[in-house]
């Protein structure tokens, strides 16, 4: 849906997307279903579109254990802008749109954030 939204130009479809995508994560986000969304999300998107990137990297670098996954493993390792992302967002560098958008998550409650230090 997100893509047929962006492809069209539908911005409120392509919102509406990104929230059901949210949403759903918040509750899946350790499951065989999240895994291959990361994977689609990295391979279908391109990269200035943050959308449902900013949403995959927000779990993954709140939910770190996921990152011992052999799956995900292979996909950091197959797609480039993914750990580019993880690494950025850990030291707290992102764009204006990704801010907004771990606001909200933080305002909803899910996700928690975690450090590797930790």
């Amino acid at each position: 849906m997100y893509a047929v939204a962006d492809f069209y130009s539908v911005s409120g479809l392509k919102e509406l997307a990104n929230k059901k995508f949210r949403d759903t994560v918040q509750e899946h986000w350790d499951s065989n279903v999240f895994i291959k969304a990361v994977e689609v999300v990295y391979t279908t998107t391109p990269p200035k579109d943050r959308g449902l990137r900013q949403v995959v990297s927000y779990v993954l670098r709140n939910h770190i254990e996921l990152l011992d996954k052999p799956e995900i493993d292979a996909i950091i390792k197959e797609v480039p802008d993914l750990s580019y992302d993880i690494l950025r967002g850990i030291r707290g560098i992102q764009e204006d749109e990704d801010k907004d958008e771990d606001a909200k998550w933080k305002e909803s409650g899910a996700g928690r954030v975690q450090c590797a230090s930790q």
